[in-house]
């Protein structure tokens, strides 16, 4: 890749032309336009065109759809998407509540190591069922992540598949700089004696320490996620072979030869089909408390319950929280409530005897000091006057019984005592 780019360099600057960004011109996109359905959304397939630009998210469609093109790097080059970028295009679809599938489209030679083993493993960990589609090319690193889909279909029956193996490739340029008088000298530390040694000695003709040191473990990791993936893949396969089309079937490589019109459209059929009567909208749910604190207005129906977004979640979070502390300052008010209460009693029982005290020693002073005039006592039928005499405890005075001469007030203490009783 990087010598077709070097040598499409040297043809533009020998005929004088110009490499800035504002001619670069964006390519027609007929995919994209083909498949016009609002549940399919496809993913750019770039970082600078004016589609990469408007791209925002997967959110309403069905389907998500991600390319992967050209040789993988890690990082985005020259316009193209690394794998670093593949990643978090594939998590947002994978974390977007209405997509319910996610298709890889693929046409790639392989690439680097690096970034190619985390994002076959997000593939792999993925909840919701991926898709695989060749669409030219699936070799080496692009095979590792096509492996980790659920199945993995060829598009045509001239597609190339395989080619699952490791391979490091140097170039010596000494003798070339030698002869432009260019000559390089390394110096390592003495405590440095490895540093760069498998190299050093691969451009030297030696490539054995390169191969059982860096190719083989790197090797070996791609073969096990590869077997883990395709359970029923060939030795032969792990070789490094390549594969044309059905072919690539008997291998165990892929699961069928189908246009990828044919894969999507079957895909588009296997989607759970929302009715109107499946929504639940707001004037005819039971759930209207939940709406609300959803701030919803429906709520659409999947398999084995309701579908709600991030943004439904929070809302009804939120609604807990405020609920948890209007019950907490609720039982606060309570408790405040019920000890008022208490001590209103212990008032009101306090007063109570008070007043009695007081009446009582009312009628004590009035027996000590006064008596009632002769013709006010009460007499028996014989003109004998009634006195009992009794020994009041608090005072240790003997007083007559006066309840012959009880006024209004003392009868209203004592209908307080009989309730103070009861």
């Amino acid at each position: 890749m990087a010598v077709s780019y070097f040598e499409e360099y040297r043809r533009i600057s020998a005929s004088g032309g110009s490499f800035r960004e504002e001619e670069r011109k964006e390519r027609f996109k007929p995919q994209q336009k083909f498949f016009a359905d609002s549940s399919i959304r496809f993913a750019p397939t770039d970082d600078y065109s004016t589609e990469a630009l408007a791209f925002n998210g997967f959110d309403g469609s069905k389907i998500a759809v991600i390319n992967i093109c050209g040789p993988l790097m890690k990082a985005d080059f020259c316009g193209q998407l690394g794998t670093k970028s593949i990643l978090s295009l594939f998590n947002l679809a994978a974390n977007t509540a209405s997509v319910q599938q996610i298709i890889i489209v693929i046409d790639s030679p392989g690439g680097t190591v690096d970034g190619t083993f985390n994002l076959a493993d997000e593939i792999n960990e993925c909840d919701k069922p991926v898709t695989a589609i060749i669409d030219g090319m699936c070799c080496s690193a692009a095979y590792w992540i096509a492996s980790a889909a659920d199945k993995i279909f060829a598009s045509a029956p001239t597609n190339i598949v395989g080619s699952i193996g490791t391979m490091i490739q140097l170039v010596d340029q000494s003798k070339a700089l030698e002869n432009q008088g260019v000559i390089i000298r390394s110096f390592t530390a003495e405590d440095s004696s490895n540093k760069n040694l498998e190299f050093s000695a691969a451009l030297k003709g030696d490539g054995k320490m390169l191969v059982q040191n860096l190719l083989n473990p790197i090797n070996d990791a791609f073969i096990h996620a590869v077997k883990a993936a395709r359970p029923t893949i060939t030795k032969e396969a792990l070789t490094g072979k390549i594969y044309i089309g059905k072919e690539g079937i008997a291998a165990g490589l892929i699961d069928e030869v189908k246009c990828m019109d044919d894969v999507i459209a079957d895909i588009q059929s296997s989607i759970v089909q929302i009715s109107d009567s499946q929504i639940i909208k707001n004037s005819m749910t039971p759930f209207k408390k939940t709406l609300t604190a959803a701030s919803a207005t429906e709520f659409t129906l999947v398999e084995g319950g309701f579908m709600l977004n991030e943004a439904n979640l929070t809302n009804i979070e939120a609604a807990l929280t405020a609920a948890e502390s209007l019950a907490l300052v609720t039982e606060s008010t309570n408790a405040a409530s019920a000890k008022a209460v208490t001590d209103l009693a212990a008032a009101n029982t306090t007063i109570i005897a008070l007043q009695t005290r007081v009446i009582e020693m009312g009628k004590l002073d009035g027996a000590r000091f006064s008596a009632p005039p002769v013709a006010a006592i009460a007499k028996d039928k014989d003109g004998n006057p009634v006195v009992s005499l009794d020994t009041d405890p608090k005072i240790g005075v003997v007083v007559a019984d006066n309840s012959a001469f009880e006024t209004d007030y003392d009868k209203e203490l004592k209908a307080m005592k009989d309730r103070a009783s009861l």
